[in-house]
């Protein structure tokens, strides 16, 4: 966020645990989308250029790497800190496919099939979770 919300390098470890237990369920930036592209065009006029960077495309990554890869979270656990009601919007299907994370998907298609159907969200999820199991084929 602008500014930071907390310098603290303690504050990142925190938020992975958060994620662990569930009290936080949802992960985003204020950063802009813009392309590296469009952000060159403030190479001349620094008050051009646009704030942030493309966060989006890389929490994932983040995600996994500082939780599940510092064991901090396990792999059913991932799906909450991305906000897995979220990914169908976030294309994400698509995106764990290009970086062939074989692994990150087969977390995220057993934690959605593991859920109980008992309403409508649940059934959507578990659409999702169905949908997500065709691109590991």
């Amino acid at each position: 966020m602008s500014p930071n919300i907390d310098d603290d390098p303690q504050t990142k470890e925190y938020e992975m645990r958060l994620l662990a237990i569930q009290d936080l369920d949802t992960t985003a930036a204020d950063n802009c989308a813009f392309s590296l592209t469009k952000k060159r065009l403030g190479h001349d006029y620094f008050d051009k250029i646009p704030n942030g960077f493309n966060g989006v495309d890389d929490r994932i990554s983040v995600i996994w790497t500082n939780g599940f890869g510092k064991g901090v979270i396990t792999p059913s656990d991932f799906p909450y800190g991305y906000g897995y009601e979220k990914i169908p919007a976030l294309d994400a299907y698509r995106r764990i496919k290009e970086t062939q994370s074989k692994e990150l998907a087969q977390s995220l298609h057993q934690n959605f099939q593991k859920r109980n159907l008992q309403n409508n969200s649940d059934k959507q999820q578990y659409y999702y979770g169905q949908q997500l199991a065709q691109y590991l084929n």
